[in-house]
């Protein structure tokens, strides 16, 4: 508990109703209130898997699961609009194995991002999601194969940040060209850069 007000709160000083006088945190469950964009939400639902990153804690990935999304618009802290989203923290995974959120060193109020898996996709070829670009109504990405640069479809089956899973004719051994195929076209001649000492020569 923590004494509410200004903090001067003591023995004998005078109250007045409706006044706080402390605040009580229940810790045994713990909770993160995330705020989903309104393009994502549509495909969030209560019981998918969360992953959490909390900034104080680098080296620990806390797993959650979701328990409800509002359905009311607010506006985030950066000016966008986005669904409070309740999330309840399972476990916390860290190098020394599971353990519990309460033991971890969580306070109220720290800063947390969230990863909400809203799918799961069994794929034999996944690519940068970088690489990935539109050529009128249809996506490529970019192999260089014997030197030039092979405009190749693929058909998107799921896609993050980071990664797509696609289909197509693109292999695991394909070298895909994941920056600087703006402007490029098809059968243009591209050479891969070698790093050395921390710089690029190609």
């Amino acid at each position: 508990a923590t004494p509410g007000g200004d903090g001067t709160l003591r023995v004998g000083a005078p109250v007045v109703a409706g006044q706080t006088l402390f605040t009580v945190y229940d810790l045994s469950g713990l909770y993160v209130t995330a705020d989903v964009d309104e393009v994502d939400v549509p495909r969030v639902r209560p019981g998918q898997r969360v992953e959490v990153l909390v900034d104080a804690l680098p080296d620990a990935t806390i797993v959650g699961r979701v328990e409800g999304v509002g359905v009311a618009a607010e506006q985030t802290a950066t000016g966008g609009v986005g669904y409070p989203t309740r999330v309840r923290l399972l476990r916390v995974e860290a190098g020394r194995g599971p353990s519990s959120p309460s033991r971890s060193g969580l306070r109220v109020g720290m800063t947390a991002s969230a990863e909400i898996v809203t799918r799961r996709v069994r794929s034999r070829t996944t690519v940068p999601s970088p690489a990935l670009r539109r050529e009128g109504q249809r996506t490529v990405v970019f192999t260089v194969r014997r030197g030039v640069a092979r405009s190749v479809p693929v058909r998107v089956r799921a896609v993050d940040e980071r990664l797509a899973a696609v289909t197509g004719r693109v292999t695991p051994r394909d070298r895909v060209i994941v920056a600087g195929s703006e402007g490029l076209s098809d059968g243009d001649p591209v050479s891969a850069a070698r790093r050395v000492g921390g710089r690029e020569r190609g």
